[in-house]
């Protein structure tokens, strides 16, 4: 063992660093003195000083900032207090309580993470961020992020907080956003693997017989944002190349950029286009529960059986979903995913050289009673067309 005697005298200037902080000298976001105003409170050199604020920097005590100064990592004192406190980012306004309500009885990502957080005791604050009504956001981020005491955050969505993400990163916040994006290398992500869920649904598809297969999403956020709806059409469309499907423009329904830019078709009003005419999928791939219940819904108002006629599938059933049983999907256990979500953030918490990344949580397919063979009217029309080209 060794003694502390025995310890250069850096490493001991390190230790009465943390102690300072620890005992709240320092308060995390604060700014340290400057070096030489430090390096003569210990009376050492500065390059002495220098190393024993490298050893703080490596453990996640401190933040150096070139031209600015150091300060105290917000999460500094989790280093030495066992409890979290963890901040979630979501999107609702700061005086509606019922949205409050709303979002921790949420049977969506955020509301099973929420509540898993609340049943392990740690500590949980919501932050309202970009007021729908006025398009504000209602706090001061640096007050946040540095003087608030939050150790790490929970992210709804990146779609509308490019703001906060770029702090976190900037500031080594530990953060997990619960859907990634694909131009912010450093975000933290736990994501369902959508992408694979569609190759496997449209070649299940294909081998039951269907040629016909239309796609029924939601919101087409930027490209950059690279959302789950976007991922799950770009798979599609790889999956109808790959397999020689003739895709009408019109099978494929969502809202947002592009082609598809910014309509206000609701999903059901989507899904009589999709229907209309002659000419009509045999199968549609919709891309959540709700789009799944529209789906199914709005084909039996317009006269179409399901399975029989239309096979409706989908690459996520949440494990909420009052019909999950009856839906050809992926089962996704959310209190596992809410789970692994908060072991992200311990490990972040405990380990200072953790660094984030994209951690996917794979779903287990189910055969529901919405997925069946192409309809016979259909494999009859095919035959005969085949039967032509023989000739």
């Amino acid at each position: 063992m060794i003694d502390s005697k025995d310890l250069p005298i850096f490493v001991k200037i390190a230790e009465q660093l943390r102690q300072q902080i620890s005992q709240k000298g320092y308060a995390p976001g604060a700014f340290l003195p400057r070096e030489i105003e430090l390096a003569k409170q210990f009376d050492i050199s500065r390059a002495t000083l220098r190393n024993a604020m490298a050893i703080l920097e490596k453990d996640g005590w401190i933040i150096r900032k070139k031209r600015l100064g150091t300060i105290v990592a917000p999460d500094a004192l989790r280093r030495k207090y066992r409890k979290i406190d963890i901040g979630f980012f979501v999107r609702c306004s700061l005086t509606d309580y019922q949205e409050y309500v709303e979002i921790f009885q949420a049977q969506l990502h955020l509301g099973y993470t929420l509540r898993r957080a609340v049943k392990r005791r740690y500590f949980v604050r919501l932050f309202p961020w970009f007021n729908p009504i006025s398009g504000e956001t209602p706090y001061d981020l640096n007050e946040i992020l540095m003087h608030k005491g939050v150790d790490a955050f929970v992210l709804a969505s990146p779609a509308y907080l490019g703001d906060v993400i770029d702090k976190l990163r900037e500031n080594h916040i530990p953060h997990v956003a619960l859907e990634t994006h694909i131009n912010r290398p450093g975000v933290n992500s736990v994501v369902l693997d959508d992408e694979k869920s569609i190759a496997f649904l449209m070649r299940k598809l294909y081998e039951l017989g269907h040629r016909k297969i239309g796609f029924l999403g939601g919101l087409l956020k930027h490209v950059d944002l690279n959302s789950h709806c976007r991922r799950a059409l770009t798979e599609f469309m790889k999956q109808v190349n790959c397999f020689g499907i003739n895709v009408k423009d019109h099978w494929i329904q969502c809202t947002g950029a592009d082609e598809w830019s910014n309509r206000t078709v609701s999903l059901g009003g989507m899904v009589k286009e999709m229907f209309s005419g002659n000419d009509v999928p045999t199968a549609v791939v919709a891309i959540n529960a709700q789009a799944v219940n529209v789906c199914i819904n709005t084909l039996k108002s317009m006269g179409f059986r399901v399975p029989e006629d239309v096979s409706v599938v989908t690459p996520a059933i949440l494990n909420c979903h009052e019909n999950s049983h009856q839906v050809s999907g992926f089962y996704y256990d959310l209190d596992e995913y809410a789970d692994m979500v908060l072991d992200e953030i311990v490990m972040n918490l405990r380990n200072a050289s953790y660094r984030p990344g994209k951690h996917i949580m794979y779903g287990a397919f189910q055969e529901g009673e919405t997925m069946g063979l192409v309809p016979d009217f259909q494999r009859k029309k095919t035959l005969k067309s085949n039967t032509k080209t023989t000739n």
